[in-house]
């Protein structure tokens, strides 16, 4: 389920100029899981999740990003 959510989710974020990328916002987490029934506690351990997914993610693209000159 929750590399399901993550895959739908994983774009809904901002993208700078230079290439970086915010983390996936509280209201996107919270749309979707509003939208499949999730709430309560299990809503604490959904966000929790895709935060930890999405923050490995955010690494490993930090990881692909060439040097800053300078």
């Amino acid at each position: 389920m929750y590399f399901r959510a993550w895959d739908a989710i994983q774009f809904d974020r901002s993208y700078g100029m230079m290439g970086g990328q915010t983390p996936i916002t509280y209201m996107t987490m919270s749309r979707y899981a509003a939208d499949h029934g999730i709430s309560g506690s299990d809503f604490t351990v959904f966000r929790n999740f895709m935060s930890v997914l999405d923050g490995a993610h955010l690494e490993l693209c930090d990881e692909d990003k060439p040097p800053s000159r300078g």
